[in-house]
Parts: C-alpha cells; sequence; structure tokens
C-alpha cells in the first residue's frame, strides 16, 4: 500500500469529517481503523503550517500504512479537508531526517484536550447516536482554530455553568459572581449572550452562605 492516498473530508450529509479512500483499496473495517486513529490527531493537523509534514498514527495493524504526509486544503472551512499520502517503510528514515514528523511539541493544552476528547469517542463503534458528540466536537476544533483564546474562555465559562447547576445554591453563588466577573474582564470578547442566564437574576439563599459552602467539584469528587 505504498502509494495509498487518503481523503479525510466533511461528509455532506452529516457534517462531520469522514475518512474516504479514493482508489477502494481498503476495507470498511481497515478504514474506520484507520479513520478512529487519525481523528486523534485531527485538531491540531488543521493549524497552520503543517503543509507537508510527516504523521505517524502508531500502532493501528500490523498490515496497514502508519505514517503519512499531510496537505491541508479547505483550510478555512469548519471541517479542512485532509490529504494523506502513505510514506513506505524504506523512506521513511529519509523523510523523518529531512523533516522531523508532526508531533504533540506542536500542539497546546488545547489541542491535548481535544485529543483525549476524541480518544474517547473513539473507543465505541461508529453510530448515529454519536454523531451529536462528533458534531460538537468539530465545533471545538474550527473555534481553536480560529481563536485558541475564545476557545479557553468558553471552556472556563461551561465551567461555570455547570458549577451553578450543581452547587445547591439557587442565588448569588460563587459561579454567578465569578461569571459577572468574567464577563467584566473580557467584555467583547465573546458573545453577549454568553453569561446572560448566569447574570439573570434569582432569589437569594439564606440558608447557607457560598462563603461557607465548598465548590461543587469538591462535594463531587469528596477533594479536601
Amino acid at each position: 500500500m505504498d502509494k495509498l492516498t487518503l481523503r479525510y473530508a466533511e461528509d455532506p450529509s452529516t457534517g462531520l469529517p469522514r475518512l474516504e479512500d479514493p482508489g477502494g483499496r481498503l476495507s470498511s473495517d481497515e478504514l474506520q481503523a484507520l479513520g478512529r486513529a487519525l481523528d486523534r490527531h485531527f485538531g491540531r493537523l488543521g493549524g497552520e503550517g503543517i503543509d507537508g509534514r510527516f504523521l505517524e498514527l502508531g500502532a493501528v495493524g500490523s498490515h496497514l500504512p502508519h505514517r503519512f504526509r499531510v496537505t491541508v486544503v479547505d483550510r478555512e472551512r469548519r471541517c479542512p479537508t485532509l490529504l494523506l499520502e502513505a510514506v513506505p517503510p524504506s523512506e521513511w528514515k529519509e523523510a523523518a531526517v529531512a523533516e522531523e514528523p508532526l508531533s504533540d511539541v506542536l500542539g497546546r493544552w488545547q489541542l491535548r484536550f481535544l485529543g483525549e476528547v476524541a480518544e474517547l469517542l473513539a473507543g465505541g463503534e461508529a453510530s448515529a447516536t454519536r454523531r451529536p458528540l462528533e458534531f460538537v466536537l468539530a465545533d471545538l476544533r474550527a473555534l481553536l482554530r480560529k481563536d485558541p483564546r475564545k476557545f479557553a474562555l468558553l471552556l472556563f465559562a461551561g465551567y461555570l455553568y455547570i458549577g451553578d447547576a450543581l452547587s445547591g445554591e439557587p442565588g448569588q453563588n460563587m459561579y454567578r459572581k465569578a461569571a459577572r466577573e468574567l464577563a467584566r474582564l473580557v467584555d467583547g470578547t465573546l458573545p453577549e449572550e454568553t453569561f446572560a442566564p448566569l447574570l439573570a437574576s434569582s432569589p437569594a439563599n439564606t440558608s447557607r452562605t457560598t462563603e461557607e459552602r465548598p465548590g461543587w467539584l469538591r462535594r463531587f469528587f469528596s477533594l479536601s
């Protein structure tokens, strides 16, 4: 399979990335195995400045290629298209010497986070019920490519929403106070509606002050 060329692009019917074998040389199971391995790297593969770089997927089956030269096209799309050309073993050593293979060194913590999420999603069989999760993962990847700072801020905002929901404090708990302060600090950086539910007024809880209660994460995981 030395001359194998694969295409990783958005499926028009689902809006999700899908690995394709235009030459029809792989079985559906082989294509799925390679697709799951590739999905763990997709967040950083869609980034800037990697055209012509090398990617090593790791263990994907002894008879399947796992070293590719990657070219990115349609970079501005929600899901960039990747062209992957298999690099034969006889050429890999020379290629690796000429240019360091793409590795996690090129990524940030955000890319590692998306890689972990992709790893979790790759654990089960592909199904229609998993598509919403993959759709959101594709959205996160698109946001990270466009603006890493907004990506981090929205993750933090999401944590505030979870903390508010699970804190047991219907009033102005620490998560709502933090949301108000964050909205002030990032004024104009995030959409105006981002913090609207957290900033809405709600009845005060007089049974216990927020300073006396530990955060929901500490209670949930019994952290001291």
